[in-house]
C-alpha cells in the first residue's frame, strides 16, 4: 500500500492469488467505508473523499494501515 500516509489516493498492490476477491477499507471503529473489487495486481482506490484519519484495508488475512492526510 503506497502513499502512506497520502491524501488523494492508495495504490494497492496483490498477488494474483487475491485476484477477483474484494478489499474491504475500514475506519477505527471498524465500520466499512467502502468495498473495491481486485481486478488488478494494482488497484488505485480514492480517498480523497475521507476524513483525514486513520484507516485499514484488509484483504483475506492482511490489513494495512493507512493514513489519510
Amino acid at each position: 500500500v503506497y502513499p502512506n500516509p497520502a491524501t488523494t489516493y492508495i495504490n494497492l498492490q496483490i498477488t494474483t492469488a487475491n485476484l477477483n476477491k474484494t478489499a474491504g477499507l475500514y475506519d477505527t471503529a471498524g465500520r466499512l467505508i467502502k468495498e473495491i473489487l481486485l481486478k488488478n495486481e494494482m488497484t488505485n482506490i480514492y480517498i480523497s473523499e475521507l476524513p483525514a484519519g486513520i484507516y485499514f484495508i484488509k484483504v483475506d488475512d492482511q490489513t494495512k494501515k493507512i493514513i489519510k492526510r
